[in-house]
């Protein structure tokens, strides 16, 4: 018997997307253990690690996620970019980013899968940029954006993608500078709408659920017709 066209066409595209997949992964994969090679000669600094050999920070490992400083850094430049790692290790962006990573490598195929996750890495780092300039006790966008300006121009080379560097500068840097802490007001409102939102549309947990009728809810003739 001949071999249906269509299950030769399935198999080839089988194969090919095995083989993507298998080349991302791998890819991944090794430019991890290279940069944790590098690393090895990073000095623990401060709750950091310091080195010669990176010209940008990031989150490098998984359990525990350190935190990597190219070494030489003003203290202000090492406060504001330190503060914006921890921010990423305490919403566990370490974590979600090698699952995200994953589930575009095996939809590796489909663009907006890859525009996805370009986008959500994005957000993670603008997250980070505020938290690190609404806790600030001052002004410090212009310096803030002066230092993620410096750690973008000295960067070279390729980071491993399961790693958080200091990547798509330009938005940050214009978010960074048009960046206002919300009004206590603002604050208070939006409490208040999330919280009567909330008990307007969350089921009423009191209500009692629906149930048979008891045999005292029985009229005595349906009660009789059951005894014929």
């Amino acid at each position: 018997a001949s071999a249906n066209p269509m299950q030769i066409i399935l198999e080839i595209a089988a194969w090919v997307w095995a083989a993507g997949a298998a080349v991302l992964f791998a890819y991944a994969w090794i430019s991890y253990l290279l940069m944790k090679n590098r690393m090895k000669t990073a000095v623990k600094a401060g709750g950091a690690y310091e080195s010669d050999r990176i010209s940008t920070a990031f989150v490098l490992g998984f359990f525990p996620p350190k935190i990597h400083l190219p070494a030489h850094l003003s203290l202000k430049e090492r406060e504001y970019i330190l503060l914006h790692e921890q921010t990423h290790i305490k919403h566990l962006d370490h974590l979600v980013k090698p699952i995200a990573y994953a589930a575009a490598c095996l939809h590796w195929f489909n663009p907006l899968v890859w525009l996805s996750f370009k986008l959500a890495m994005q957000d993670m780092e603008l997250t980070c940029d505020e938290s690190v300039l609404r806790h600030s006790g001052s002004d410090i966008r212009a310096d803030y954006s002066r230092s993620l300006l410096s750690l973008s121009q000295k960067r070279s080379g390729l980071l491993s993608p399961l790693a958080f560097s200091e990547t798509g500068v330009k938005p940050r840097i214009k978010n960074a500078l048009h960046y206002k802490k919300p009004a206590f007001w603002i604050t208070l409102v939006s409490i208040v709408l999330i919280t009567a939102a909330a008990v307007i549309f969350l089921p009423n947990a009191g209500t009692p659920a629906t149930s048979e009728p008891s045999k005292d809810d029985i009229p005595v003739n349906a009660a009789v017709y059951e005894l014929h």
